[in-house]
C-alpha cells in the first residue's frame, strides 16, 4: 500500500471522528472527547469542548486527505522525510489546536 493511500486512509478516519464529535453523536466517554476536568463534570460544557475539538479534527483530517491525494497526483514520494514530517505535522497540529480550542471554550464556558 502506498504511504500517501495510508495517510488519506489516516485524513479520512480523523475527518470522521470528528464530524462525529461535532455533531455530538458521541456521548462522554473516559476515552473519546473533551475530557478535561470540568468538562467531566458538567455536560454543556463537555459537548462544547467536543465541537471545538471535532471542528479541528475534522479540519485537520481533510487538510491530511487533500496533502495526500495531490502527493499521489504529483508523484512526490514519501521516502523523503520532508512529505512524510509535513503530513504528520498537520495531523499533530490539528489536533493540538483542537485541544487548545477545547480548554479555551470550557475556561469561557
Amino acid at each position: 500500500m502506498s504511504n500517501f493511500l495510508a495517510f488519506a486512509i489516516v485524513g479520512a478516519l480523523m475527518v470522521a471522528a470528528g464530524v462525529a464529535l461535532y455533531l455530538g453523536r458521541v456521548a462522554p466517554t473516559a476515552f473519546y472527547g473533551g475530557r478535561q476536568p470540568r468538562a467531566k463534570r458538567d455536560r454543556a460544557s463537555w459537548v462544547y469542548a467536543t465541537r471545538a475539538v471535532g471542528r479541528s479534527m475534522a479540519l485537520g483530517g481533510a487538510a491530511v486527505v487533500v496533502a495526500s491525494v495531490v502527493g499521489g497526483v504529483v508523484g512526490i514520494t514519501l521516502d523523503d522525510e520532508v512529505p512524510t514530517l509535513l503530513v504528520l505535522g498537520i495531523i499533530v497540529v490539528s489536533i493540538a489546536f483542537g485541544m487548545v480550542q477545547a480548554l479555551a471554550a470550557i475556561l469561557r464556558g
